[in-house]
């Protein structure tokens, strides 16, 4: 009630609730602009307002941690947006109550989660072309958190080769739920009208636990071992849960460390293979996760090699048991057949064990755009 009257003081209307947690709430509300001389009809704005319950200092202190880490990657059109940031007219709020909520762009397409369990109740299939669309927004997400358009360009689909030692936001909690979906038909500045015909846009969100991590956190022991614990326990990277931390004293050898305590854009990379595999399989990613050495094709790496020979990656990879086996193979290992080869491929690398295994982003980005021409 409170929110919902301090909204209307500045005659921005409450929509309904979109969902409730035990410290917060987030609520759709709506701007109208008054119609224009020209004749043309008044447009209806819409934002999420996330704001805290019972005011709990700590989850106050979330909003303003997230809402300080999501103005950072303003202009990147694959990760949710501040709303008065990117609205036509900017929205100023009073001093007090600017600082109690989150504003983000209203993202009408839901979650991807919400989509994936509608599909599986109906027992439905994502296509592999569907699934490389998703992919290829999860990939320009990592573009988006690893170079910001405020700070490196406006496009956010570039990214600096000669660069690569840009900034790793690691966002610790990527997963189906906090992946959220446009509509069909819906166009975003910048963005092809035809890029998403079959399948809506889908954007990162939910930036709160995330860090950045700078050398100065590499090097400090007590802040590398607490990342070990952050997100969610099914969905912890290999850089987290590695049993090389049994052998760490306090901070980890990168001479002999190849996994442990390495957290980059590579393991937000981890994470959004594993948003692939349950779009690919139907089910949460295998748990615990069992690492299987393989060799596997990598038609995507872009160094040349001498002969006829085709470059392979070798190593402990944790999506070996989505991979299927040749044409001979038990009708088990053909379980999901139906997904591109290539994909289940692809994603199978971004799942190795040691993060420097896994593709780069120019490979990523440059073989998906192959894909989808």
């Amino acid at each position: 009630r409170e929110l919902k009257a301090s909204m209307s003081l500045l005659n921005l209307k409450f929509e309904k609730i979109l969902g409730m947690g035990g410290e917060g709430v987030a609520a759709l509300f709506s701007a109208t602009t008054k119609k224009k001389a020209s004749g043309k009809a008044a447009e209806k704005e819409l934002f999420v307002a996330k704001v805290p319950i019972n005011w709990d200092p700590q989850y106050k202190e979330d909003l303003a941690k997230e809402r300080r880490i999501t103005a950072r990657f303003e202009g990147s059109l694959h990760i949710v947006q501040l709303r008065h940031a990117q609205a036509k007219r900017r929205i100023k709020f009073e001093k007090g109550l600017a600082k109690k909520l989150v504003l983000l762009e209203y993202l009408g397409g839901g979650t991807l989660g919400h989509v994936l369990r509608k599909a599986s109740d109906k027992r439905m299939r994502f296509p592999s072309r569907v699934l490389w669309i998703i992919f290829d927004c999860l990939i320009k997400g990592l573009i988006g958190l690893r170079f910001p358009p405020k700070r490196y360009h406006k496009n956010h689909d570039r990214f600096d080769t000669h660069n690569l030692w840009a900034e790793h936001h690691v966002h610790f909690d990527l997963d189906t739920t906090n992946i959220f979906l446009g509509e069909i038909g819906q166009t975003y500045q910048g963005l092809p009208n035809d890029d998403h015909r079959l399948f809506p846009i889908a954007k990162i969100a939910d930036l709160g636990v995330m860090t950045h991590v700078t050398p100065e956190l590499r090097a400090s022991p007590s802040s590398l071992w607490w990342l070990r614990t952050d997100g969610k326990l099914q969905h912890y990277a290999p850089e987290q849960f590695t049993e090389e931390w049994d052998f760490v004293d306090q901070l980890p050898d990168p001479n002999v460390h190849k996994t442990a305590g390495k957290f980059s854009w590579k393991t937000n990379l981890y994470q959004v293979a594993l948003i692939m595999v349950a779009l690919i399989t139907g089910f949460l990613p295998q748990y615990p996760p069992v690492p299987k050495f393989k060799t596997l094709p990598a038609p995507f790496f872009r160094v040349a090699t001498k002969g006829k020979k085709k470059p392979q990656r070798s190593g402990y990879t944790y999506g070996s048991y989505f991979l299927g086996e040749p044409e001979n193979a038990p009708a088990k290992g053909k379980k999901w057949h139906h997904v591109d080869p290539d994909l289940r491929n692809l994603v199978a690398h971004c799942m190795f064990d040691q993060p420097d295994k896994r593709p780069s982003m120019e490979e990523l980005y440059f073989y998906i755009q192959g894909k989808l021409k």
